[in-house]
């Protein structure tokens, strides 16, 4: 089933950052733009910035688990829930190689994309930066 259409969604992020014991939290409700193919699915919004985001997932090459990548403008997140993925992330001070560990994740579809749940944590050079937890939900 192929189609393109416009949907409501809510997406709440939240960091817990390990080094200053700090929680981070966003809450986001925007109309997106959903895309079924017959190899993958994305949806593209606006942050509450204005920057450009894609959640795309697919399944993976051997058929048996999903594969989702994040795309904004600065990085590319890849979650695989079989091996650590690596985010090249440009600073003022350099390329940051993240490591990204994709904890769990869970994607429900029916007619459509319903939910898509991403628990996961950064770390560069072997320092956990943080816990991520990324919830998206269509209506």
């Amino acid at each position: 089933m192929m189609y393109q259409r416009v949907i409501k969604i809510k997406v709440h992020q939240q960091i817990n950052h390990l080094m200053n014991q700090s929680v981070d939290e966003w809450f986001l409700e925007t109309e997106a733009v959903h895309t079924a193919l017959r190899t993958y699915s994305k949806i593209r919004y606006q942050d509450q910035e204005g920057y450009p985001i894609e959640v795309k997932w697919q399944m993976d090459p051997s058929n048996t688990f999903q594969i989702v990548e994040i795309i904004q403008p600065a990085y590319t997140l890849r979650f695989n829930p079989q091996v650590e993925t690596v985010a090249a992330y440009q600073t003022p001070q350099g390329l940051w190689e993240l490591n990204i560990k994709t904890i769990d994740m869970a994607i429900e579809e029916l007619d459509g994309l319903k939910s898509l749940h991403i628990n996961y944590q950064i770390s560069l050079n072997d320092q956990i930066l943080g816990l991520y937890n990324y919830h998206l939900t269509a209506s």
